[in-house]
């Protein structure tokens, strides 16, 4: 066993996911406030640029695993860096609502090929054992960056203008990717001898597991229900002005969701090899859960900002944790209708949260319903878990 390549790859998993989900994607909302204020959009209208940069990044992940076979694994993420940081570059130039629609067109869509299942996918491939472990650590890299970055980038919005920030953010995430992919990033090891760990066999996918169509509904809807969540928090920097925080202290709210979303993906990778999948997916949802309350009562909005940041670690890691337990023959694939359909019809909800917060001049109310929804997916769990006992992956 030669652990040098597998933690060489791993690490470019680590950069992959620092520049190309956690600057571009998650410090993307920091500069909502500035552009509603510049260019006089409502949030509906703001959620809107999220909406379409979610639905065509869902679209990418449906593709990724075509593409890698088509083009090749890192060109396919080559080519996607270049296109995801030099757009996000151009965004300087524009001035209305019509020309981020479409950039985020393209964004979102190179973004699906960049974010979550390169990584799973490499680490599946690289690593035998303490795949949880890996995985999360690997996926937190998004959220550190993001909470290193997004302070920054208000700092330079403050003295510099949305627009310089925009031109660096893109330039900072492409230099990174980039080095990622040529640096260290590769698809599958030559022999089981640099795979880290002693089980298994240099096809880490396979295996004896099929679950029934019905789980893999049943998972869809569970992400569904994560990637709809999740679109709360891209939301929160118009959530803090409304009650009357500045765009600093909106972007601390946006810190405390990165912060969540690191530990969270560590903590749910550990206690994934712990006490298994579906305990951690339920004990996560119930904080979820709790936290959207302290958000509607505006109590402890920081720490609860962070529970809520979990939401990124589970709809990073679900696909390949479920796809592990009861698919694990076709592991690619599912992985990948997981994470694409679930982000499709999630991501929907984000110009729907918008448009009920203007109607309801808030958003308490809609924290609360999603508390409520979140409370619901105790019985999807349930029902996963039963299946993973029947076919004897639990």
């Amino acid at each position: 066993m030669n652990k040098n390549k597998s933690l060489r790859v791993w690490l470019g998993c680590v950069l992959l996911q620092a520049g190309a989900t956690g600057i571009i994607l998650n410090c993307y909302t920091v500069f909502y406030a500035s552009l509603a204020g510049e260019l006089a959009l409502s949030n509906a209208d703001v959620s809107l640029i999220t909406t379409v940069r979610m639905i065509f990044m869902s679209l990418g992940m449906l593709m990724a695993n075509r593409l890698y076979n088509k083009l090749g694994f890192k060109t396919t993420l080559a080519i996607a860096s270049l296109i995801q940081g030099g757009l996000f570059c151009l965004q300087a130039l524009f001035n209305n609502l019509t020309q981020f629609l479409i950039v985020s067109v393209i964004i979102g869509f190179v973004s699906g090929c960049l974010i979550t299942i390169p990584s799973t996918i490499m680490i599946n491939n690289w690593f035998k054992e303490r795949q949880g472990f890996f995985l999360g650590m690997a996926l937190a890299a998004s959220g550190i960056m993001g909470a290193i970055y997004s302070p920054l980038i208000s700092l330079i919005i403050s003295n510099n203008g949305w627009r310089m920030a925009v031109v660096i953010t893109g330039i900072i995430t492409l230099i990174i990717d980039e080095i990622a992919v040529y640096g260290f990033c590769k698809l599958k090891p030559d022999s089981e001898e640099e795979m880290y760990g002693t089980r298994g066999s240099v096809n880490a996918v396979s295996g004896g597991n099929n679950g029934t169509n019905l789980s893999l509904v049943l998972a869809i809807i569970l992400m569904i229900v994560v990637m709809a969540t999740q679109q709360l928090t891209f939301q929160f920097s118009l959530f803090a002005s409304q009650i009357g925080l500045s765009i600093t202290q909106g972007a601390l709210l946006n810190t405390a969701c990165m912060i969540g979303n690191t530990s969270g993906k560590v903590a749910i990778g550990y206690l994934k090899d712990k006490i298994g999948t579906y305990k951690t997916i339920s004990l996560t949802m119930l904080l979820i859960a709790l936290a959207l309350v302290g958000l509607a009562s505006g109590n402890m909005i920081n720490l609860c900002a962070g529970l809520v940041g979990m939401t990124f670690s589970l709809s990073a890691i679900i696909p390949s944790f479920v796809a592990r337990e009861l698919f694990i023959d076709r592991y690619d694939s599912v992985t990948g209708k997981l994470s694409g359909f679930g982000t499709l019809i999630g991501s929907m909800s984000g110009y729907l949260i918008g448009y009920l917060s203007d109607v309801l001049n808030g958003y308490g109310k809609v924290f609360m319903a999603f508390a409520i929804i979140c409370l619901l997916t105790q019985g999807i769990i349930i029902l996963l878990s039963n299946g993973g006992k029947k076919h004897g992956t639990v």
